[in-house]
């Protein structure tokens, strides 16, 4: 009969090492593009492509907008006329407003002889992306057949110069029209579309509303509270 199984001896010495095997195949070589870049909700990165030639897409995220209050503050009283260049703008600040001494112009303003503009000097680059302007009478006033329209524009400056360009694509007309009989409290109001104007850092905005109406009657005198804001990122 076998007898029991002995103690286990122990482990040898390592042999020595084998020769190397042989090259293996090389690889499909990686590669990376970078495709679209949109803008979301939230940052992330996608890979549309394959796997060994990859296509990175990034989503940014939606910078925050940035709001410019306007208000008159107390009421302003001021005229309409039948033509743009009869009309006088209104600078219209923070928490108050004034109407200007030179001709309204839809294109350009040049401020250097106006006692204050009203302008806001913008230090960094940005763009505007909409603007809403509100005019609330505050007084009576018959118009008979006369109507009156509001209008606003946003215009811009570099800082140091009185030259204010307008911004076109930032041109409202306040709705609805005024018509036989102004009321107190009634409103009107323009909002614009979704806008994408880029403007330059060191940049000066000024808001600017202006009126005109069908027909040149001196006794035709507006009063109320204007507000509004752009809106930017």
């Amino acid at each position: 009969a076998s007898g029991p199984t002995g103690v286990t001896g122990p482990t040898g010495v390592t042999g020595p090492t084998g020769a190397t095997g042989p090259t293996g195949a090389t690889g499909a070589t990686e590669t990376i593009k970078i495709g679209e870049t949109s803008v979301g909700a939230k940052a992330a990165v996608t890979d549309s492509g394959s796997a060994t030639e990859h296509i990175l897409n990034f989503v940014l995220p939606q910078p925050l907008n940035t709001t410019i209050p306007y208000a008159s503050g107390n009421s302003i009283q001021f005229s309409p006329a039948t033509t743009v260049g009869d009309a006088k703008p209104i600078y219209v600040g923070f928490g108050s407003a004034q109407v200007g001494t030179i001709a309204m112009n839809t294109t350009n303003l040049n401020l250097a002889t106006e006692t204050s503009v009203y302008s806001i000097p913008m230090l960094n680059a940005f763009n505007i992306q909409s603007i809403a302007v509100e005019f609330q009478n505050k007084t009576m006033v018959n118009l008979s057949d006369n109507q009156v329209q509001l209008h606003a524009k946003v215009f811009t400056a570099p800082l140091g110069d009185s030259n204010f360009l307008a911004l076109d694509e930032t041109e409202l007309t306040l709705a609805p029209t005024f018509t036989n009989t102004m009321t107190p409290g009634q409103i009107v109001y323009a909002q614009s579309e979704k806008l994408n104007i880029s403007v330059a850092e060191n940049t000066k905005l000024l808001l600017v509303i202006w009126a005109t109406c069908t027909s040149n009657s001196s006794t035709t005198t507006l009063q109320g509270y204007i507000s509004g804001s752009i809106s930017f990122a």
